[in-house]
């Protein structure tokens, strides 16, 4: 214990030294959050409060302007802003304010706050004598005019919105409010009040019960006789209304309103280094999904409207709603885009294309999508500008991580210099030589070791995400190729081409997409092999590309310079590097060759693969495509998808795979699928992107996969995967695991836990898992039904 008060003493003399943080120095921390994170809504938030705290009204407007231009229909901060300059009595700014906002921000509380400040400053003036009142133009008239007008100017924004019963009841209390000096008027007040009520009853409103109940006692005080003709004229539409809202409740209820738009964690820039985990994931994607519903809900005419032009202003209105609180989720942009092809408006549709990619730096879908529907209608002018816009999103963000790496680096050596000069200094101060020691040398060899490893680590970590954005930058290069050679010809897309080689983020995928378009387009060979032996020079080292330049090679028919090839860049690699060369090699020599050369590559197989057996390399010979039957028949090899086994046809497997995989892009369930709470949770996931081909470098081992050669020179998937039919003990216990995605424990060690497995006494249970396969486990609902898996209980989004 002698040792606690000094460490508490170490504690207080650190929280001494550490002073507190000044508002100015706040509002610099905050500020430089925003600067390296322009979208982070809680730093803007702070900087705003910490203006308003200041009492600077010339601070305060300058951050809000510069706030609004990230979050242009942050509702909250708009009307903030409005009260502001209204404290200040400042009412052209406040007018300005709502001609920018109201029309884009389809919030029913800014509406209202509009409405309370028109009927402010247009206040009704007292009711003059009876020679005033029949005046046609009295002062009175003139402002109730002025705010009836603003009621029906913000019902045709916000009128179809569940939320704006209260507006709606407000006007019609305007209108009854109405003074009138003839029986014209009075005819004319009645005809506008039903006109009011008839309309907002067959909106889906939160009170449209209310609103009926008060139509109700309307009609009846007028005539009870023509009232029954009325409500029954309006009650269809009245009774569509409500079960309307009752089914919009269901979707619209559980919708994520952040109270600022939040980033996905998908697409979040690299640089900042964002932590995503699978729940993280699973939120996102739920949030993102649950507004794509009542979308689709909303663009399939629930309330059966014949007004094409009521329906798609109601449809564009859930639009505009969905990216006021989900502003940086791409998607949505396109699914309104779309729509508005669809309703034939498609200068809207390249608007909010153009808005979405404002909102959403560096989206691809949307600066595709812009350009694909730009191309359509003969408009290429500004698709150039898009690509670029689009390639300097990706080297900026590229650049920022050589930074960061170079920053951690240049830290971890400052530490080492740091240190020595500690070390130096203390010997001076001990009067000791200069001369270092053969213990005080090990212990400097190890600080050295441990400071490498720390240099290592962080290329690991930094490294992978800079080859990630250094890949989506040629293929943005690609399709600029592909787009200038449709739109302009074949001498622009060389251009491209030409630019893209000297990008120090170039790579081989670029010269491959090169050759091929020279290939297919102009049937030039010379060509297309020149710019495949101009990549080889620089990316001879990537197994991925000399498989790929193989596959041109033998699909043009040129044996000669495949074999060549093979030759010349197999001995260049290591035997788990090289595999993808070897299987693409032998598949072609076991398909074409005679037997003297299959019989060559066998013993060359078996000298690089000693560990190999001559079985699995029979099985291989024997394979063509996806068609197998030693695996199946005579190892007991299956494939994954069973169900597109067995006795199927190759017409059929096909088939049954491309129906698999249009389930999975749509997120469908699949067989097994498990149901419960988190059942749309995990079907959100089936439709996220985020499974990535491995990538082929030089630290990687790729997979062993078999290629085939094409028209296009390119390889065809690999085979299905191939696995050993499990005991039935194993079945049961994958079946009772939870989904992995959902760990984000600690990890165990599994060489550990298998050694243990191996050598415990467990007594057989054949038929207790033979009953439960037989029994429950048929209806358990697939993986994760059991403990905790996402079948059952979990915590719902």
């Amino acid at each position: 214990m002698a040792g606690v008060p000094q460490v508490n003493a170490a504690f207080d003399s650190s929280a001494e030294q550490a002073p507190a943080l000044t508002p100015a120095d706040h509002a610099r921390m905050l500020r430089e959050r925003v600067e390296r994170d322009s979208r982070d809504g809680d730093a803007w938030l702070g900087l705003i409060e910490d203006a308003a705290a200041r009492a600077d009204l010339d601070a305060l407007r300058k951050t809000y302007e510069e706030f609004f231009v990230i979050f242009p229909n942050a509702a909250r901060q708009w009307q903030d802003y409005a009260s502001v300059e209204l404290s200040h009595s400042e009412f052209a700014n406040v007018e300005s304010i709502f001609t920018r906002c109201l029309r884009t921000t389809p919030s029913t509380d800014l509406w209202q706050f509009y409405l309370s400040y028109t009927r402010r400053v247009n206040p009704l003036p007292p009711s003059a004598g009876q020679k005033a009142a029949n005046e046609a133009e009295s002062e009175r008239e003139k402002v109730r005019k002025v705010i009836e007008g603003a009621y029906e100017f913000a019902l045709r924004f916000i009128g179809q919105s569940r939320d704006s019963g209260e507006v709606w009841r407000d006007y019609i209390n305007l209108l009854k409010e109405r003074e009138t000096s003839n029986q014209w008027q009075a005819g004319q007040k009645m005809d506008d009040i039903r006109r009011a009520y008839q309309r907002a009853v067959a909106v889906p409103l939160a009170i449209v019960e209310q609103i009926w109940r008060e139509y109700d006692a309307y009609e009846n005080g007028l005539n009870r006789i023509t009232a029954k003709k009325f409500l029954a004229d309006r009650s269809p539409a009245y009774m569509t209304a409500r079960s309307v809202f009752r089914e919009m409740r269901t979707l619209t209820d559980g919708l994520y309103r952040p109270q600022l738009p939040r980033v996905p964690c998908w697409a979040t820039p690299p640089s900042l280094e964002a932590v995503v985990s699978p729940l993280t994931v699973v939120r996102d994607r739920h949030n993102i999904e649950l507004w794509k519903k009542y979308l689709r809900w909303e663009e399939s005419n629930p309330s059966q409207l014949e007004d094409v032009q009521a329906l798609q202003a109601r449809v564009l209105l859930a639009y505009r709603k969905s990216v006021m609180h989900m502003r940086f989720y791409p998607e949505l942009w396109y699914m309104a885009s779309i729509y508005l092809q669809k309703c034939d408006r498609e200068e809207e549709a390249v608007t909010w294309l153009r808005n979405g990619m404002e909102a959403c730096a560096g989206s691809s879908l949307l600066s595709f999508a812009f350009v694909e529907q730009a191309e359509r209608h003969s408009q290429t002018q500004g698709c150039n500008e898009i690509f670029d816009q689009l390639l300097n999103w990706i080297h900026t963000e590229i650049e920022k991580l050589n930074e960061q790496l170079e920053a951690k680096i240049k830290t971890i050596d400052e530490e080492a210099e740091r240190e020595k000069a500690e070390v130096a200094a203390r010997k001076r101060d001990e009067g000791a030589a200069d001369a270092i020691e053969g213990e005080e040398r090990e212990e400097l060899r190890k600080m050295e070791e441990r400071r490498e490893e720390r240099r290592s680590g962080e290329r690991e970590r930094i490294r992978p995400k800079i080859e990630e954005m250094k890949e989506y930058a040629s293929l943005v290069w690609i399709k600029h190729m592909h787009f200038a050679r449709r739109s302009e010809g074949q001498k622009p897309s060389r251009t491209i081409f030409a630019r893209a080689r000297k990008s120090k983020y170039c790579t081989w995928q670029i010269f491959e997409a090169n050759a091929l378009m020279e290939y297919h387009t102009n049937k030039d060979v010379t060509v297309a092999t020149k710019v495949f032996e101009l990549a080889l020079k620089t990316y001879g080292s990537d197994e991925a590309f000399v498989v790929r330049y193989l596959d041109f090679l033998l699909a043009i028919n040129d044996d000669n310079n495949a074999r060549a090839l093979f030759e010349r860049t197999v001995g260049n690699f290591t035997p788990d590097r090289a595999r993808p060369i070897w299987d693409r090699w032998s598949q072609y020599e076991y398909s074409f060759g005679d037997s003297a050369s299959i019989a060559k590559v066998e013993e060359r197989l078996s000298q690089v693969y000693p560990e190999e057996n001559a079985t699995k390399r029979l099985m291989n010979r024997n394979t063509y495509m996806d068609l197998d039957i030693v695996g199946p028949r005579d190892l007991g090899v299956r494939r994954l998808a069973g169900s597109a086994g067995g006795g199927a046809s190759a017409a059929e497997r096909a088939t049954i795979a491309s129906r698999e995989l249009a389930q999975e892009m749509e997120g469908t369930s699949v067989i097994g699928a498990p149901t419960g709470p988190r059942a749309d949770a995990l079907h959100s996931i089936a439709e996220e992107p985020m499974m990535k081909r491995p990538r082929l470098n030089s630290t990687t081992p790729p997979p062993s996969t078999h290629y085939r050669g094409g028209v296009s020179g390119a390889p065809l998937g690999p085979r299905g995967p191939q696995y050993l039919e499990l005991p039935d003990g194993v079945m049961y216990l994958l079946d009772a695991l939870p989904n992995a995605s959902f760990f984000d424990g600690p990890l165990f060690p599994a060489e550990s836990i298998i050694d243990s497995l191996l050598n415990a006494n467990v007594p057989a249970a054949t038929d207790f898992f033979a009953k439960q396969r037989n029994g429950p486990m048929q209806n358990a609902g697939g993986r994760g039904g059991r403990r905790g898996g996402p079948g059952r209980g979990g915590r719902r989004f």
